[in-house]
């Protein structure tokens, strides 16, 4: 077996080769970003084999350390890599958010990054960062990437500070535009009594919004739009996690990876299946930068988006939503006593 591991990863490196060739052959002038960036990939890809295990393992202790005040209220998560992605703009976005952000001390920022990616880049951002900003990187498996969403953002809220209040989803191709974004958001806190609720930038009608049919498939497949970047007040998700931790494979945040759209089919399902709204309109704190990679033209994004699609408007998917929207309700008047 490692001797098959062995020749699998030779093989890699000549494939390495042949794509700088074809970047060469295409002409410097046109490709030399491309050309500059799969060099540094390579050369990033042997300081990784030459690195020991022991200075592995303790780059991925430091990244989860704390290291900054614990009195954060608002958790913000999202996943970052490095290797094979041409549009991290994690700097950037850390960047962006000490510009925009009135208190930065009372934002935590959780990131999931791959064991096998660039842990010494990360490292290198939250050294740049960490007398700044509530920042943690948290290294497991890869698994399936991108459609594992929403089972590592389940596992980052578990390590928020237990004072926390709001759970506020990004990309770390996320780029803050709203000055003073948090007081913003901390004003509606102190409008409302709970965090049973699910705030986008857009209306609740937006929010519940069908699209479709989705380009990508013959099949008449729809999407809800949710909205990019949601927040997720954790009162609702404490009550959500009830109830999806009986269904296998899914978490307070569903059981695919479309965490917008589960956010917009549960404000569907509580608007128009129980006359109650859970939704919160605020301002759009943060924009998405964009880059190089158009994911809605890669072939795999679009397998991946058909497929899941199709499982989250399943009728088991939206019978397990519809329980989690009534215990969500069940505990509201739990709270309140009507």
């Amino acid at each position: 077996m490692n001797s098959i591991i062995a020749i699998i990863e030779f093989a890699r490196r000549f494939e390495t080769v042949r794509r700088i060739k074809r970047r060469l052959w295409k002409g410097p002038r046109r490709n030399i970003g491309d050309l500059i960036w799969l060099i540094h990939q390579l050369w990033r890809g042997i300081l990784l084999k030459l690195r020991s295990k022991d200075k592995n393992q303790w780059i991925k202790s430091a990244l989860s350390e704390k290291s900054y005040s614990d009195g954060s209220i608002i958790t913000v998560t999202f996943g970052s890599r490095k290797f094979g992605n041409r549009d991290n703009k994690l700097t950037l976005f850390l960047d962006s958010f000490l510009q925009f952000t009135h208190c930065p001390d009372r934002v935590e920022i959780l990131i999931k990054v791959d064991d096998d990616d660039d842990l010494a880049f990360f490292y290198n951002v939250k050294h740049r960062y960490s007398d700044r900003i509530n920042l943690r990187l948290f290294s497991s498996a890869r698994g399936r990437g991108y459609e594992d969403m929403h089972l590592w953002h389940h596992h980052l809220i578990k390590n928020r500070n237990p004072g926390a209040k709001l759970h506020f989803i990004l990309t770390d191709d996320a780029i803050f535009k709203f000055n003073h974004w948090d007081d913003n958001l901390i004003s509606l806190l102190e409008n409302r009594e709970d965090t049973y609720f699910i705030a986008t930038a857009c209306s609740l009608e937006e929010a519940i919004t069908f699209h479709g049919p989705n380009p990508v498939t013959p099949a008449p497949v729809y999407w809800i739009r949710g909205d990019d970047y949601p927040i997720y007040g954790f009162d609702l998700l404490t009550s959500a996690a009830k109830v999806s931790a009986t269904f296998p494979g899914w978490t307070e945040f569903g059981n695919v990876q479309l965490i917008d759209q589960y956010a917009g089919a549960l404000l569907q399902t509580a608007w128009q299946k129980f006359g109650v709204s859970l939704h919160e309109q605020i301002d759009l704190y943060a924009d998405r930068k964009g880059g190089k990679v158009c994911w809605s033209e890669s072939p795999k994004r679009a397998e991946i988006r058909t497929r899941t699609l199709t499982e989250f408007f399943s009728p088991e998917s939206e019978i397990k939503r519809e329980k989690i929207v009534q215990q969500i309700l069940c505990d509201i008047k739990f709270k309140y006593g009507n």
